[in-house]
């Protein structure tokens, strides 16, 4: 199952952690890991202030991580929503093989 968890600070996007494979196929077939694959990474492709976030990246082990580091601009805000609900419609389309956490975190962004 790929688990992903998203984190907030005051409603302000602070990290996504997307990990595990989704085993809904084998591997090369898998249209789910696939999918995800293809949100977290076309969605970072359109990040415009990299600087401002830290990435984490294993692609063997099925581990993805990006964290802001201040506050996002308006166009990054809205890279991260497409990309998180985009994540939440795999989610509902296979709740076998994809499961999101969202948390609200204390603290400042």
């Amino acid at each position: 199952m790929i688990k992903i968890k998203i984190c907030y600070i005051q409603n302000e996007f602070k990290s996504i952690e997307v990990k595990g494979h989704a085993n809904a196929a084998s591997y090369g077939q898998d249209i789910v890991c696939s999918g995800v694959s293809a949100v977290v990474f076309g969605g970072l492709a359109n990040i415009n202030c990299e600087e401002n976030y830290s990435y984490e990246i294993d692609e063997e082990k099925g581990y993805f991580y990006i964290e802001s580091k201040g506050k996002n601009s308006e166009h990054d805000k809205v890279v991260l929503e497409t990309i998180i609900t985009s994540l939440k419609k795999i989610e509902n389309e296979y709740p076998k093989n994809v499961h999101i956490d969202e948390q609200e975190m204390k603290g400042n962004n």
